[in-house]
């Protein structure tokens, strides 16, 4: 029994961390970097999105090295996904890529929504829910066919 909720709980975290996640980013905007010359990467949050990006630094531009973390207010509450630069293409149900120039770097930019990761991580913990349940003793109420003479 220990070893079932042992797997369940390891499925039920990366769902209770989007929760969690869609409320604080509704009113903040949260991002973690790590630069290395000529590349930083980083993963962010805000106005109700998950984005994954890339910049790529030119030889002139002082670039940041090491990790870098900045929580920041949203100017406005909003917890749904909202277009994060002023030139990206429009975005579909809250899932956007960019792949641009942005002043000083190039930037390769994936945002997707947290209501997709929500139902993505609910239905694999159905899945494991489902195969780590117990198996169903047949003890209960014995079934006999009906003889067919009798019918």
């Amino acid at each position: 029994m220990l070893k079932r909720w042992l797997i369940r709980s390891v499925f039920m975290l990366p769902l209770l961390l989007s929760v969690v996640g869609w409320g604080v980013s509704g009113w903040y905007h949260c991002h973690l970097d790590y630069s290395k010359f000529p590349y930083s990467y980083c993963v962010g949050t805000s106005w109700g999105t998950v984005s994954i990006c890339r910049y790529t630094y030119g030889s002139d531009y002082p670039y940041p090295i090491g990790w870098d973390y900045q929580a920041m207010p949203n100017p406005s509450v909003r917890f749904w996904p909202e277009i994060t630069f002023a030139s990206a293409p429009p975005h579909f149900l809250g899932f956007s890529l960019f792949h641009g120039s942005v002043g000083f770097a190039y930037a390769d930019v994936l945002d997707a929504p947290y209501w997709f990761l929500i139902l993505l991580f609910g239905i694999a913990l159905l899945f494991v829910w489902r195969k780590t349940r117990k198996p169903i003793e047949l003890r209960a109420f014995p079934v006999e066919l009906a003889d067919k003479k009798r019918t």
